[in-house]
């Protein structure tokens, strides 16, 4: 997908329409949306069970699913 505008870069009217972004990598918005709602039912899984394996297993799963959602970001930013 691509957005276009009729303003070149220098703020002057144009004919033809000027490519301003390209979304090339929609599969890691798709990716870091699933990551973050996994990540939230993992916090509601260690708020209820209280302690234990429920507890840190919850834990573990949000903090995974944060690091991930945060690597999206970066790959997505840093991919030209």
């Amino acid at each position: 997908m691509r957005y276009f505008s009729r303003l070149p870069p220098g703020g002057r009217a144009a004919g033809s329409w000027q490519r301003v972004t390209d979304l090339n990598n929609v599969g890691n918005w798709i990716l870091g949306a699933a990551a973050a709602a996994l990540g939230t039912a993992g916090l509601f899984v260690s708020a209820k069970s209280g302690h234990g394996v429920g507890y840190y297993g919850g834990i573990a799963i949000f903090l995974f699913c944060s690091g991930f959602v945060l690597n999206l970001i970066k790959t997505s930013f840093d991919h030209k």
